[in-house]
């Protein structure tokens, strides 16, 4: 059960908007129309038989509109935020809720019924939470912007990235699977992203190739690019990563390849 559900107020454009959201939005659904008793209309002002309320679900979101007449309005002190993982997502919501579409700011746009949205992707809060100047240089982007761009918010991020860098490893680096030496390389880079443990990027020469196997598997990070997998023949999938076109900023790492720790044996630095 959803304990907290959204309640909008509208004036009498309750079951015309929810029908509206529910054309919007996939997994949705009109749940049930209540509809005002003779009782009370003293009260209420709206004819008995009329919609009082309509309930219903966005994308497994449960919410109400009310038909309660013009006596209060919607503004942007209350808004509906949708989370979208690609370019794409953020297009399509912003041109199917906004009434305006080049109106809006920083994300935030307005239905025909005026009802505000925020059509953000998922990657904005966790490049701001990094904080710092890339924080910075997110926001300042950000602000100029009427509907969000992902590539130009991700563009800023990587230029003010001082979390996360490239260096020689300068020690010997050694990958074992099943007691087999399947790299050894004098020439690994070394990479450090905030607080998380260092990996170590290995050139292709350095591998045994042969063990490998391509995979359809596919990753995307906001500042190194689309990263391709390969498994261990034999063993276990996906256990190792290369960024075969990463970003200018990560071209160090550019073609070598980086294996899970779980996955393998073991991997020994000096």
């Amino acid at each position: 059960m959803q304990r907290i559900t959204t309640f909008l107020w509208f004036d009498s454009q309750a079951e015309e908007a929810a029908r509206f959201y529910v054309s919007v939005f996939k997994n949705s659904r009109i749940t049930s129309v209540v509809r005002y008793p003779e009782a009370g209309k003293e009260v209420h002002g709206r004819a008995p038989g009329s919609v009082m309320t309509v309930a219903f679900e966005l994308d497994g979101q449960a919410l109400t509109a009310l038909n309660g007449g013009p006596h209060f309005k919607f503004n942007e002190a209350i808004s509906l935020v949708v989370r979208c993982e690609s370019q794409a997502e953020i297009d399509y919501y912003w041109d199917r809720l906004a009434a305006d579409p080049q109106g809006g700011q920083c994300g935030w746009l307005k239905d025909r019924y005026g009802v505000s949205w925020q059509i953000v992707p998922l990657v904005l809060p966790k490049l701001l939470q990094i904080g710092g100047a890339l924080g910075n240089s997110v926001m300042a982007a950000l602000l100029q912007m009427k509907k969000l761009d992902i590539a130009t918010l991700e563009r800023a991020a990587r230029m003010k990235a001082d979390h996360i860098r490239t260096t020689p490893a300068g020690m010997r680096v050694r990958v074992t699977y099943r007691g087999e030496l399947i790299a050894d390389s004098a020439d690994a880079v070394r990479l450090e992203e905030g607080s998380y443990p260092s990996v170590y990027y290995i050139p292709r020469k350095d591998v045994r190739m042969e063990r490998l196997e391509r995979t359809e598997h596919r990753t995307y990070c906001p500042f190194k690019g689309h990263a391709s997998y390969y498994s261990l023949k034999g063993g276990p999938e996906n256990a190792v990563w290369s960024y075969e076109q990463p970003y200018d900023e990560m071209l160090g790492i550019r073609e070598l390849l980086a294996f899970y720790p779980e996955k393998v044996d073991s991997i020994t630095v000096g």
